[in-house]
């Protein structure tokens, strides 16, 4: 071999070994990324999950954006409202841990069948921070497994066709059900809501009736904390159990609506302001949807914390923060308002107690009619 061509075979070395490191770091990447749909393989386990900022699920004409924002799940739909992370980690984990049960490749026809063909079923797309689509799961229709050992009277579908990333080839049974993917846009909120502790003051005014509005207010007497309505003597008052002393004490909500709903609460809304121990002021208005049967609700808090052991202190700031970020419009149910925004009639309808006579003595028993004479 001449000194001449010591440079070309050299040469040849290096671009042989520059192609052999690039088949080679391209094998490993689509490895990594391959699907596994051997039986009892779990086809999304070697996908980092953490990758997965954004998921879209589409049923019919029905679909739901979820992203990620500040490491927080957000609804789409719902003005970007905070969703709940245990709900949406739970659709990755079982996305994450489902297992081949049975492998399946169809037909056109035959993807029908199966609740797979075109705008059949429920997909769900895992997307990246950049909106890209990592995978499409398809997920068509669920079905019982083997007749267990003890018969019942009831066929329960605990597994459910599958299709990865539209390719009919790629169809498996798997082990889940996925049944959170079928929500309605509602269930997915994070349900955390507002609740009002240890309350002194509660008012209530109905718009244009100041005659139906009232306040309540707790009192110290001689060491015992009762309630009374504000404008009436002692002689006067109602029985304290007939005053919404408890009011929003475990609020909850079914949804929140857009702005354009919202609007209904600028007028004829009724009032609630309640005062509580610890220094907070919720400002509430509320108003009634007739024909759905719930309500409108809009809170507002501020507080002047005075709490001198830090512990809490801290707690009760935590607690402020956390309220005042529900700035929204939310959809509530009945039992929630109803019990607090009874009119002042109603309020004072429940007589007080009557006093024993002063001399005492048995009770005056009304006759009993209807039954026959007692035999001699």
């Amino acid at each position: 071999m001449n000194n001449s061509s010591k440079p070309l075979i050299l040469g040849a070395l290096l671009i042989l070994t520059a192609v052999l490191t690039i088949i080679y770091s391209q094998s490993n990447r689509s490895s990594a990324t391959e699907l596994s749909l051997v039986i009892g393989t779990e086809p999304l386990h070697s996908m980092n999950m953490a990758k997965v900022k954004a998921i879209t699920i589409r049923e019919g004409d029905n679909q739901l954006d979820l992203k990620q924002v500040d490491g927080q799940w957000q609804l789409i739909q719902r003005g970007s409202y905070p969703a709940d992370e245990g709900t949406v980690e739970r659709l990755i984990v079982n996305l994450r841990n489902m297992k081949v049960l049975r492998t399946a490749s169809a037909s056109e026809r035959q993807l029908s069948e199966l609740s797979l063909g075109k705008n059949e079923g429920v997909t769900v797309e895992l997307k990246d921070s950049a909106d890209k689509v990592i995978h499409t799961l398809q997920l068509g229709k669920e079905i019982s497994g083997p007749p267990p050992a003890i018969q019942t009277s009831m066929n329960i579908e605990d597994r459910r066709f599958l299709m990865i990333d539209g390719k009919p080839e790629s169809i498996a049974v798997v082990d889940q059900t996925f049944d959170s993917a079928g929500r309605e846009l509602k269930d997915w909120l994070n349900k955390d809501f507002f609740e009002i502790e240890n309350p002194t003051s509660v008012a209530v005014n109905f718009s244009g009736d100041s005659n139906s509005s009232w306040s309540i207010n707790q009192w110290d007497d001689n060491g015992t904390k009762k309630w009374r309505v504000s404008d009436l003597n002692a002689t006067s008052q109602p029985p304290e159990n007939n005053l919404p002393t408890t009011a929003f004490s475990s609020a909850s909500f079914d949804d929140v609506v857009d702005k354009e709903a919202a609007k209904e609460l600028d007028t004829n809304a009724t009032r609630i302001q309640v005062n509580t121990k610890d220094g907070f002021q919720y400002a509430i208005r509320v108003k009634a949807r007739l024909i759905q049967g719930d309500y409108l609700l809009k809170m507002d808090v501020n507080a002047t914390i005075t709490a001198t052991d830090e512990a809490r202190k801290k707690e009760l700031t935590e607690k402020l923060a956390k309220e005042q970020a529900l700035n929204r419009v939310y959809l509530v149910p009945a039992h929630v308002v109803e019990p607090v925004i009874k009119t002042r009639e109603a309020l004072l309808a429940a007589e007080p107690p009557s006093s024993p006579s002063p001399g005492g003595g048995s009770p005056i028993i009304p006759p009993l009619n209807g039954f026959p004479p007692r035999p001699n």
